[in-house]
């Protein structure tokens, strides 16, 4: 039986600013609870770019079991003014001294750990359709405690 292949295209990369610290709400019944505040950054790429708006933020909730959930929510305005409500959740683990470097902020090989999640895009523009979002994959935290900010890449299905 043949397998259909899912393809991909590159949609844009983007470069978070988050406030330091985050705020560590402690080890809850579900895990340990930090929250990120997203307080601007930029995206860029063929077919999208524009800034992010101040006010969104990553509740990345660990278990026990060392997998980090994460649930993004933020806002991007394009250049041309269209609003873009994105929200993305997914998964991330790896070893410990790895997951651990990340935290520090060290520049980590991303084929070291595991990072999936699966983004959606809102809009009310008819110009900024996405298509399809299929992952989007933690590329370099370089920087995150020195310099907070984290750069992503997302993919789409062609359109």
């Amino acid at each position: 039986m043949d397998r259909m292949q899912l393809k991909t295209e590159f949609l844009c990369r983007l470069a978070l600013n988050v406030h330091l610290p985050l705020t560590d709400v402690g080890g809850t019944p579900h895990g340990d609870r930090l929250v990120a505040r997203i307080t601007g950054g930029t995206f860029s790429g063929p077919k999208l770019k524009g800034h992010i708006h101040d006010g969104g933020g990553d509740w990345l909730l660990t278990g026990t079991d060392g997998v980090s959930k994460i649930d993004v929510r933020m806002t991007l305005e394009t250049d041309d003014g269209a609003l873009l409500y994105t929200t993305y959740h997914g998964f991330r683990h790896g070893p410990e001294a790895v997951m651990a470097d990340l935290l520090k902020g060290k520049n980590v090989d991303p084929n070291l750990y595991y990072f999936r999640t699966s983004p959606r895009f809102e809009t009310a523009s008819k110009k900024n359709t996405c298509g399809l979002i299929v992952f989007l994959r933690l590329l370099s935290a370089e920087g995150i405690q020195r310099d907070p900010s984290m750069t992503y890449m997302k993919f789409s299905s062609p359109s």
